[in-house]
């Protein structure tokens, strides 16, 4: 007999006074001795390594399972990190994993093993958690919102076994079958809505009603979080849980899934290596000392300026003309070692920052003449970007990258070649104390960040204790330094999706490129972000002409910086070489290849605004289904950056699967058959 929570599974009576039960009974016994390791319970997808002393765990790769195929990624891990107590429910394990079993005691990746509940009628079954972190994803890296707290499925699915030669799933009913199917259980699962029929028995009604099918999932997950018992005080509690909390609003906004299990054993704590926490000294409310630099805390708040409180003081909304009045560095002083500023007039911004953290990027569409504000002919590009002096990934500053170009190829040539300029621009300023300064980091944090009063969590592993010198010198490095800039650039373009069909995207695609080779060959800048919203459209009165913007991530490709090499770039169009960080220069190759995705991405989504939509709205509604990861292209912006780089090489492995998983889902339409 086999006594389960949720049920009893028991071989018919065997009486062993009876000679023919005696026989059953060693028939039973010997039947055992034949079992295979699965059939008592052994799971032949998780292998101890004797030699290595670690598990090898199978894990179900997500990328196979988007084409309908079954492969599995091995992972090693040694003990679990957690075991069920018991043997009823879904006996969830835990391991603490890697992909390279050399780094298995450095391991990246939370495997999760449990035997969820599932029913052939959908509405009693809980949504697949891969579906669902599928989902949050896919939103949430659609409208460029942060994913740090969340964890993510980097692979999962369905654990599958071989029998008598066939891949089955590993659930309830291969484990029992035939039981199962023969309604051969005697249920203790729920008694109060069991039927009991005239002779005593259970009705085989009641009896398939109460059947619990349980199937066997696995999860790898990242980032490896640790428990919350492992913070050091209540103020880094408050931190996580503030955290927590956080991304639980966003993700119920954003994507309507709604957690309903908050608990200690669910939030988990990680250091990220980003952030970085300014507080003031401890205040203590119960001493009277405390309580005074509290009071003292709340009354200073009440005399801050506008822009301590976090307001620019250089645009400023005019409510009688009911549009901003944007103050832009002024680059013919600049250039003279001046500080002026030109007043540019715009409506509401073209776009917004949807966070607070990163570069904060707005954009509007502005003019010279507050009379002309609606018929605006200038781009105002206000952005945060980091430069800190000791990174190597510090943003460069593309107001002289542009600069640069225009010196090198001629004002005109821009134009012809439909180069982005900039007219006016540079660090923005206000003023404090009396004095100019320039509005970064350090000035709005002031002597908090001159006196090192962080407390960071950046690379925790990096701070060196005892020694208050290498202490502070490691603060420094890791200070993330960021300036505000603004810069005025023309021509005013619009957006790829106003193009009217795929020959007019051809010929922007093309002037992109040809500016992109002849800013490389003369000037030495490789822009390294090819994507859609780095390509815009202009109108020459004749024919639609591309225009090539953004040159944060430009980088002169002098001998000085050959060999660097880091990932920069939009999710979906970045090279595979540029995902997985290699440690190859980045080349024009890299940049080639992200026109090509964005030739593919196009394809598939349309170029025009009402294809977009149209195609938006199929995978909003196979997303509600849990169906988007079937959606072509759906795992080029979704994951981590290795997931995209396995995809893509998965979808462009030779012309018959690039056909099978791109080409043949473009859009209809004789264009669309040109632009493949």
């Amino acid at each position: 007999m086999l006594l389960t929570n949720d049920y009893i599974i028991s071989s018919e009576d065997m009486d062993i006074t009876d000679s023919a039960d005696r026989a059953a009974y060693i028939s039973f016994i010997v039947s055992l001795c034949y079992c295979t390791d699965y059939e008592l319970g052994y799971d032949p997808t998780v292998v101890w390594n004797s030699d290595k002393k670690y598990w090898v765990i199978k894990c179900p790769d997500s990328t196979a399972a988007k084409d309908g195929e079954m492969r599995v990624i091995d992972y090693y891990a040694r003990d679990p990190v957690f075991e069920a107590e018991r043997l009823f429910g879904r006996h969830t394990r835990g391991f603490a994993a890697s992909l390279d079993p050399d780094l298995v005691d450095e391991p990246d990746t939370f495997i999760k093993d449990s035997w969820p509940h599932a029913s052939a009628d959908p509405q009693n079954t809980p949504q697949y958690e891969l579906d669902i972190l599928r989902d949050i994803e896919e939103q949430l890296v659609g409208k460029s919102m942060d994913m740090s707290g969340i964890a993510r499925a980097t692979n999962g699915g369905t654990v599958c076994f071989s029998k008598a030669g066939n891949l089955v799933n590993d659930d309830t009913s291969a484990m029992l079958d035939p039981v199962f199917a023969d309604f051969e259980i005697a249920l203790s699962q729920t008694p109060d809505v069991l039927t009991i029929d005239e002779g005593g028995e259970l009705t085989e009604e009641s009896q398939a009603r109460n059947i619990s099918l349980r199937v066997h999932r696995r999860l790898a997950l990242q980032p490896l979080g640790r428990p919350l018992n492992t913070l050091k005080s209540p103020y880094e509690l408050m931190i996580v849980l503030a955290d927590a909390m956080a991304t639980h609003s966003a993700i119920l906004k954003t994507c309507g899934y709604l957690h309903r299990d908050i608990s200690l054993n669910n939030i988990m704590a990680v250091d990220d290596g980003k952030r970085v926490r300014v507080s003031s000294e401890d205040m203590d409310i119960t001493d009277p000392a405390g309580r005074a630099a509290y009071i003292r805390f709340i009354v200073s708040l009440c005399y801050c300026t506008d822009y301590e409180l976090g307001y620019d003081p250089t645009v400023v909304w005019n409510s009688d003309k009911k549009y901003w009045v944007i103050k832009c560095p002024d680059s013919t002083a600049a250039k003279d070692g001046e500080m002026r500023v030109v007043d540019y007039y715009a409506r509401d911004p073209v776009f917004e920052a949807e966070r607070l953290f990163g570069r904060h990027t707005r954009g509007f569409a502005a003019s010279l003449d507050p009379n002309l504000v609606d018929e605006p002919d200038t781009f105002i590009k206000d952005a945060w970007p980091d430069v800190n002096p000791a990174s190597e990934n510090t943003s460069r500053n593309e107001l002289d990258i542009l600069w640069d170009i225009e010196e090198q190829i001629g004002k005109d040539t821009m134009d012809m070649l439909g180069v982005i300029r900039a007219k006016n621009g540079g660090t923005v300023c206000f003023s404090k104390a009396g004095n100019l300064v320039d509005d970064d980091t350090s000035a709005i944090l002031g002597p908090v960040f001159g006196g090192f009063k962080i407390a960071l969590s950046q690379t925790p592993a990096v701070p060196t204790i005892g020694n208050r010198a290498s202490a502070e010198e490691n603060l420094t490095r890791n200070i993330s330094l960021r300036v505000h800039r603004r810069l005025a650039l023309q021509p005013l373009g619009r957006p790829l999706n106003t193009l009217k069909s795929p020959y007019e995207l051809i010929i922007v695609l093309a002037d992109v490129m040809v500016a992109h080779s002849a800013i490389l060959k003369t000037s030495g800048y490789l822009h390294r972000d090819i994507s859609p919203n780095n390509i815009m459209v202009v109108d020459n009165g004749e024919r639609v002409h591309g225009l090539f913007i953004d040159f944060d991530h430009a980088i002169k490709t002098d001998k000085s910086r050959l060999a660097l090499a880091e990932r920069t770039g939009t999710l979906p169009f970045m090279s595979i070489s540029n995902l997985q960080n290699s440690k190859i220069q980045r080349s024009e190759l890299d940049d080639w290849e992200s026109l090509l995705y964005i030739v593919c991405w196009l394809g598939v989504h349309g170029v025009s605004q009402n294809e977009q939509v149209a195609y938006q709205q199929e995978i909003d509604a196979a997303r509600k289904v849990g169906e988007y990861y079937r959606y072509p292209l759906a795992k080029w912006e979704a994951g981590s950056f290795d997931d995209v780089a396995r995809a893509k090489k998965n979808d462009l492995e030779n012309d018959k699967i690039f056909n099978d998983c791109v080409l043949r889902y473009f859009q209809d339409g004789a264009a669309y058959d040109k632009l493949k």
